[in-house]
């Protein structure tokens, strides 16, 4: 197996209600994510949330495609999500937002991506770590914006 479970945290100015749904709000990552090209949601929950959503991203160049279950704690501000199919062997993850202060929100993102073929490991933790770290700081623009 080449995958890894990597974490990264990062301060957003915005309530951690507002990073939340920024998050839970698929439809609009092609907007804000860089590397998302399209999303759809195949399947809702009982409370009308995405639960089944697909993902078209590109990866240096490449497309590649996934299906991700969600699963959601309004109350703790946290989105978890496992792999459902795709081009990868498997996806796993999740975010929390924890309030700092008034105006400040904790964001962490935990990723365990399992491409399904062997990728040296400072390659994989370059790629992880890069393609985290910018999702991470469109996340912190997109809900920053005064858009």
């Amino acid at each position: 197996m080449s995958g890894k479970e990597l974490t990264r945290t990062i301060e957003i100015k915005g309530t951690p209600d507002k990073c939340y749904k920024k998050i839970c709000d698929f439809e609009s990552y092609p907007e804000w994510q860089s590397a998302v090209q399209s999303t759809k949601v195949l399947k809702k929950d009982t409370s009308g949330k995405p639960k089944t959503v697909e993902f078209k991203i590109s990866v240096m160049t490449k497309e590649i495609r996934y299906v991700l279950n969600y699963k959601y704690d309004d109350k703790k501000h946290a989105l978890t999500w496992g792999y459902v199919e795709g081009d990868v062997r498997d996806v796993k993850g999740s975010y929390t937002f924890e309030k700092v202060d008034k105006d400040t929100t904790l964001a962490t993102f935990t990723a365990y991506v399992d491409p399904g073929f062997w990728v040296p490991g400072p390659i994989m933790n370059a790629l992880n770590n890069v393609s985290m770290k910018k999702s991470m700081e469109e996340l912190k623009d997109a809900v920053e914006s005064k858009k």
